[in-house]
């Protein structure tokens, strides 16, 4: 499917999501780097306490804890206590950077699936035939059909004023060869290879060099391959031409010394040609991306357009059995009214239309009436829901309980 005008302008905001989603990340990465030991030492410190000052006086007869001891506990306990607010703090914080970016997502990538389903006509636009021929043809020249790649752009490219593009004839020149020189023994042609096709492969190229060496040390032919270190620059990898060169006067023994022997590898030089075929071979193009991905999320996105396209019942009353979540899911609710966490003050509130919003916020959607019926006097608050017109009594509104949480959660 051609890209929609929609989709480039998303694509614009695309950097300011990376970049709040590395924030998160790093944020994410340094709770857990702080307060994993952190964790590991207050509960050290605490199994401390309880070995040497209560396990040792359970056999006296008062039982009673020494001045200093009582003052180390209640000390040791505030620190825990102070920890954990900490703690509670930092986790806060993480679940706003979260909810930052899906601010961020559902402000500049509203979603619209509509387009999905229904036929548009986007390829009959001359420019998206261009890009749509150019993945065709950069899929078969990738797969090695040169002859169906060749007629294509005979056939079709030339009516669509695309002109020659010099990277398939690279891409065929890299792949005819790879298909008419054998790797087996030719390390030199290897290198040029990476040199020529590869070049953002040089670390690739280094260890290539560290298994051909190490198998020419095992064959007993270690001198052959000082030559094989002329294509590395001697300021960059300056170590580990000086570990190969070590390896080379030591000779076979090389393989069982520990200074050397992280570099043997008996299938290394196998597998790295293995490795340097499937890198030219088969490249992953845009257009098999795309069946792979269409594959994967179409059925996906069939059943979510019918859950959203199907007509809701109106329920006012609890389903009479309770169903359990399939995973485990995180025991906070996010105002979308209001942007804030609920609390035990202002908790989840759920709507007769099925709506949960935060209790604060459905006071402050209430309006009061007066009611001056015989039958009923009094004062009647009403509420219309911010995502429906349903207008509804806010007294039939019914607090929500997360499952396998304690009151003191909010305590």
């Amino acid at each position: 499917m051609a890209p929609t005008k929609g989709t480039i302008r998303k694509k614009a905001h695309l950097p300011l999501v990376l970049e709040n989603v590395d924030k998160a990340k790093e944020a994410f990465k340094n709770v857990s780097s702080a307060w994993e030991k952190e964790l590991d030492k207050m509960i050290a410190r605490m199994e401390v306490l309880d070995r040497e000052l209560l396990d040792d006086g359970k056999d006296d007869e008062l039982g009673e804890l020494s001045v200093t001891g009582q003052i180390m506990i209640e000390k040791s306990i505030d620190k825990l206590i102070d920890n954990m607010e900490e703690f509670d703090r930092q986790h806060k914080n993480l679940h706003t950077e979260v909810s930052k970016i899906g601010r961020i997502i559902e402000r500049h990538f509203p979603w619209d699936i509509t387009g999905n389903f229904r036929r548009e006509k986007n390829l009959e636009e001359r420019r998206y035939q261009n890009d749509a021929c150019q993945l065709i043809h950069d899929m078969l020249v990738t797969d090695g059909n040169y002859d169906l790649a060749d007629d294509f752009n005979e056939k079709v490219i030339p009516n669509l004023n695309l002109g020659a593009i010099d990277e398939w004839a690279t891409i065929k020149e890299c792949r005819t060869a790879m298909t008419d020189v054998e790797l087996e023994d030719d390390y030199f042609f290897a290198m040029r290879f990476i040199e020529t096709w590869l070049p953002e492969k040089e670390e690739f190229q280094m260890e290539m060099c560290k298994h051909y060496v190490m198998k020419q040390i095992c064959e007993g032919e270690e001198f052959k391959s000082i030559d094989t270190l002329i294509w590395f620059d001697t300021k960059t990898y300056h170590k580990d031409v000086a570990r190969l060169c070590g390896a080379i006067l030591f000779g076979k023994s090389a393989i069982s010394n520990p200074r050397y022997s992280d570099m043997y590898d008996p299938d290394g030089w196998a597998n790295s040609k293995l490795l340097l075929k499937e890198l030219t071979g088969r490249a992953h193009t845009t257009m098999a991306e795309i069946f792979h991905v269409g594959r994967a999320m179409i059925s996906k996105l069939s059943s979510l357009r019918k859950t959203f396209f199907k007509e809701c019942l109106d329920i006012d009353e609890e389903l009479p059995v309770e169903v359990y979540p399939v995973k485990q899911i995180h025991s906070t609710f996010t105002c979308p009214i209001l942007k804030e966490q609920t609390t035990g003050k202002n908790p989840p509130m759920k709507l007769q239309c099925g709506h949960v919003i935060s209790k604060e916020a459905m006071n402050r959607l209430t309006s009061t009436r007066v009611v001056t019926s015989r039958s009923q006097m009094g004062r009647q608050t009403r509420l219309k829901c911010p995502y429906c017109p349903k207008e509804q009594n806010m007294e039939a509104a019914k607090q929500v309980y997360f499952s396998h949480v304690s009151d003191d959660y909010w305590d």
